[in-house]
């Protein structure tokens, strides 16, 4: 029985969401192994939510578990002061994570965009916490201690594994911040292991992995860009067992307005711990570059990942012109990135100004008596003057 367990943990793996400033719910085990020391299925019981876009004190932290949605059932709406329910795991050895890190909390902050996982104190059954990323946070309560931090629990801290009557779920952070999902009981696979994952948009799905294996959400693990001033190559990856069935990678220059410049597969390997994505824009020039992937899941769910800002100041190669001395005709290899090319007098008045091409572009000095001349190529950063002499 623990072999499926440790299975039906990879079923919570979360999805950042760049939109949400506020904490949000990603998901829960309703129906957890009743085996362990102290025995007992609501020891093993948990449920899981993002920090969202800012970080948050523990002790502004509060959990609601009802039947409806009044404010008398989320007793936290009304609640000002509560007593302490955040405590140490009795058995913090059974607590891993093999792709990265845990952080047992139980006061102090929780960085922004972390996965945090709620499970009573008295846990008594191994996890492994790798679907939830590399970096996952893990905050005990003490059920006998639930009100109003976490109010609405049995003293075991169970949720409803059966019944036709919706169960709600709500976390309360601050005085603006609230998050509530909500799922059916009858509505769970059976069996332990069954839970529930949500959308961004708290559209639940029902789900037991026991020892088949199911459809998981998209974990993303990373995401980030790095320049060698010719490119932009963004690399991101997500957990092994993840069900993506594609990213849409998605620029800006202003951070506002993104257009898709790709659409990448979704490896299909479910044996690897970490799935590895790379990418090259070489459609860049000088200044900020947003990138943002939208990311489809298999059960079509959608999600965007947090955006990854990249600022180009390139060195700019020098332009070659050709021939100098010039006749009739002078050639300007453009090799960066020069727009418009001036041709000015010893007094610096415009007497020729033409738009430039990448490559050779062609300009004629017929018409213009021997002399000295400046040739003056600009792009929307740069500057880059040559003297040019007529004969």
């Amino acid at each position: 029985m623990k072999r499926v367990l440790l299975i039906v943990l990879s079923i919570f793996s979360f999805t950042l969401n760049s939109s949400a400033q506020c904490p949000y719910l990603v998901g829960l085990l309703a129906d957890a192994e009743s085996t362990g020391t102290p025995t007992g299925e609501g020891k093993n019981e948990f449920f899981a939510f993002n920090t969202g876009g800012s970080s948050i004190a523990v002790n502004t932290l509060y959990f609601s578990y009802a039947i409806s949605t009044t404010t008398t059932n989320f007793a936290i709406d009304g609640t000002t002061a509560a007593p302490s329910v955040w405590t140490t795991l009795a058995t913090p050895s059974l607590i891993t994570n093999s792709i990265g890190t845990i952080t047992v909390v139980s006061s102090g902050s929780i960085p922004a965009n972390k996965n945090v996982v709620v499970i009573p104190s008295t846990n008594a059954v191994s996890y492994d916490l790798k679907t939830f990323g590399t970096d996952v946070y893990v905050l005990p309560y003490n059920a006998t201690a639930g009100s109003p931090r976490v109010v609405g629990y049995a003293a075991a801290g169970n949720f409803a594994n059966s019944g036709g009557t919706l169960r709600y779920l709500r976390i309360r952070q601050g005085a603006s911040c609230r998050d509530t999902a909500s799922y059916l009981p009858s509505s769970l696979p059976g069996a332990d292991g069954g839970g529930v994952k949500w959308t961004a948009a708290k559209v639940t799905t029902y789900i037991n992995s026991g020892s088949s294996g199911a459809i998981l959400p998209i974990n993303l693990l990373s995401f980030g860009a790095k320049s060698n001033l010719e490119s932009i190559t963004l690399n991101w990856s997500t957990s092994g067992n993840s069900s993506s069935l594609y990213f849409d990678l998605e620029k800006s220059t202003g951070g506002i307005d993104y257009s898709k410049i790709a659409r990448l597969p979704a490896q299909s390997n479910q044996t690897v711990a970490v799935k590895e994505y790379s990418y090259s824009d070489a459609s860049i020039s000088n200044g900020d570059h947003f990138y943002r992937l939208r990311m489809v899941d298999a059960d079509g769910s959608a999600y965007y990942s947090p955006t990854s800002k990249i600022n180009i100041s390139k060195v700019l190669s020098p332009s070659t012109c050709f021939p100098n001395p010039v006749s009739n005709e002078i050639f300007v290899l453009n090799q960066s990135d020069f727009k418009t090319a001036y041709i000015m007098d010893f007094y610096g008045r415009v007497l020729l100004e033409k738009t430039l091409n990448s490559g050779k572009n062609a300009i004629d000095f017929s018409t213009f008596a021997p002399g000295i001349y400046m040739l003056q190529l600009k792009s929307d950063q740069h500057i880059e003057n040559h003297k040019i002499v007529k004969e």
